[in-house]
């Protein structure tokens, strides 16, 4: 028999999951908006051009739900010459999620695991670096630890040849509240290299001349050198690459181009000097 108070108590409800399908859609947006200007960046094209090749209205080339049908993903599978596995899982798999979500969680501390990553970073071998980054990414307790595995891991899509996922990776890695100044401008180094690696040239540019912008108001380290020499070889690289798509820039982007080569040189062998480092 039920008392009064257990007759007037409210019926339990399940929690709507309302506010978090929205949080998803809206980040699905988000993800979708990056794609196509992606789209755009590779075919060098304007958004008009784009909704065309992908049999879209110009106004509605991003659904506003953020859920895109399968003529879209296959689409822009087509433009981007990625396979659709790759523009679905880019699309509705939240990458940082993800890799924190894998279990079990690794017996081994982040400094061993930091260790054995690099060394399979420089035997080559970028299955093993993507698997330790993912365990790294499990246990990582600050913010120089989550920027050192996500920046790792960045690296290993792009000995993959998996650019777009490296540029994913080297964006998280970049944007990671409280990092220690000289290790987000060296993400951001890597972040430009990145743009490079998809083609994405004055993008690698802006954001390498920010690296040297921002470095020269800060104490000089080994660390900081190094984003320097990264930035100053993106930025000379990008401007060799603008040349060979358009030659009659040639005059005005030539010593651009060779002047920020020859200071990656000077200070990254340098570096390899000092720390007797050859990966350098």
């Amino acid at each position: 028999m039920e008392s009064e108070d257990q007759r007037h108590e409210p019926p339990i409800r399940p929690r709507s999951r309302a506010a978090e399908t929205r949080v998803a859609d809206h980040l699905r947006r988000q993800r979708l908006v990056r794609m196509i200007e992606l789209a755009q960046s590779y075919l060098g094209c304007s958004k008009t051009q784009l909704a065309l090749a992908l049999n879209r209205d110009p106004a509605k080339v991003v659904p506003d739900s953020g859920n895109p049908k399968l003529d879209l993903v296959m689409g822009l599978s087509d433009v981007l010459d990625w396979p659709a596995d790759d523009v679905a899982e880019a699309l509705w798999i939240d990458p940082l999620q993800e890799a924190l979500g894998q279990e079990p969680l690794p017996q081994a501390s982040f400094e061993e695991l930091n260790r054995l990553s690099l060394r399979a970073h420089r035997e080559g071998d970028h299955q093993e670096v993507r698997r330790l980054c993912g365990q790294m990414l499990r246990i990582a307790s600050t913010p120089r630890e989550r920027g050192l595995a996500a920046n790792r891991l960045s690296v290993g899509f792009d000995q993959a040849g998996r650019y777009a996922k490296a540029l994913e990776w080297a964006r998280i890695a970049a944007n990671i509240p409280d990092l220690p100044s000289a290790s987000r401008l060296l993400y951001m180094a890597n972040l430009a290299n990145a743009h490079s690696m998809m083609w994405q040239l004055h993008e690698a540019i802006g954001v390498a001349s920010t690296v040297l912008n921002e470095s020269e108001s800060q104490s000089q380290n080994d660390v900081l050198q190094c984003a320097k020499g990264v930035a100053l070889y993106v930025a000379g690289s990008a401007r060799r690459r603008v040349i060979a798509e358009q030659p009659d820039r040639l005059p005005v982007d030539g010593p651009l181009a060779v002047r920020p080569l020859e200071g990656a040189v000077a200070l990254l062998e340098d570096l390899a000097a000092r720390r007797a480092d050859d990966s350098y």
